[in-house]
């Protein structure tokens, strides 16, 4: 009889993962794409009938109030280098934020019935069953979450980038512009791409406590996981509110909800620079969110039951 590794069986178990949640891990991701790229074709299309220059209407404005679109754009392409970077840096943060909106959500979601689910279910009973261990069980879906889900949505952000490039490039061509150096070259995709994957690296252990509470609700919790989960942020944050008319709980666990940091939004090369860490005290955090995070995790692989509900 041929022996099954561990890592086959955590590909298997990832491969279930997948196809069982294929519309939070692929449909919605997708969708949002073709969604964004028909806004931004529309926003395109509706800019040059009425004269006027597409990226003023989403962000950063390079087109003065006594100025056609051709002047503006003639303008731009004159600017340095430096200026266009920063322009399509900002006007780039703004097709994705669906993509990023869309990822907290099925993150929030699938961590929270990740483990409620088959339980409620009963198909908790068939796994069971099979020769898997709670701990792969509990791991296939972390890795879910953080490596297959959010590869999935960087390569369709790289997609919607792409897209609104090359309309941005055909609009351009209709101006006697450099194409290449006004709005591929400064636009600095693929680095943008390359530079959120390593990213992504420090966001698995900064976001890990929060959604490794939520495993351990998923692990735990007999109904209403969602009440289960928020009832100890909403206990510890009403009396902050009343007494400090604010709470720093919350930001914090907003700060580690979100899929990128909340500070130095959109400049991973400088959150993922580990001097800027240490000295804006970081570092240390991160640290600690990865050691909570493990502890919460090893409690979810202690904790997820197979009785009925």
């Amino acid at each position: 009889m041929k022996t099954i590794t561990p890592i086959q069986k955590q590909l298997v178990l990832l491969k279930r993962e997948f196809w069982e949640q294929r519309i939070i891990f692929l449909i919605v991701p997708v969708c949002c794409v073709i969604f964004a790229a028909l806004a931004w074709g529309t926003a395109t299309v509706r800019a040059w009938l009425g004269n006027y220059n597409p990226v003023s209407a989403f962000t950063y404005s390079i087109q003065r109030p006594d100025e056609t679109a051709a002047d503006a754009i003639i303008r731009f392409s004159e600017a340095p280098m430096e200026l266009k970077q920063q322009v399509w840096e900002q006007f780039y943060s703004v097709p994705t934020t669906l993509l990023f909106l869309a990822f907290w959500s099925i993150m929030m979601y699938y961590y929270l019935v990740a483990l409620y689910q088959p339980r409620k279910d009963r198909s908790i009973l068939f796994w069971n069953s099979m020769p898997i261990s709670n701990m792969q069980t509990v791991m296939s879906k972390l890795i879910a979450g953080f490596v297959l889900a959010q590869g999935v949505y960087l390569v369709c952000m790289l997609a919607l980038q792409l897209v609104v490039m090359l309309v941005l490039a055909i609009y351009g061509m209709g101006f006697d512009v450099d194409v290449w150096g006004t709005f591929i070259a400064p636009a600095r995709i693929f680095q943008r791409f390359f530079s959120f994957s390593a990213f992504c690296l420090i966001n698995i252990f900064w976001c890990l406590p929060f959604y490794a509470w939520l495993l351990l609700v998923s692990a735990i919790a007999k109904s209403a996981p969602l009440a289960w989960a928020s009832a100890p942020l909403v206990i510890a944050t009403i009396p902050e509110l009343i007494i400090f008319e604010g709470s720093d709980i919350f930001v914090k666990v907003v700060q580690h909800a979100m899929p990128r940091f909340a500070i130095q939004e959109g400049k991973p090369d400088t959150m993922m620079n580990t001097g800027f860490l240490a000295q804006s005290g970081m570092l240390m955090e991160l640290m600690i969110s990865a050691i909570l995070g493990i502890i919460l995790v090893a409690a979810a692989i202690r904790f997820n039951r197979s009785e009925d509900l």
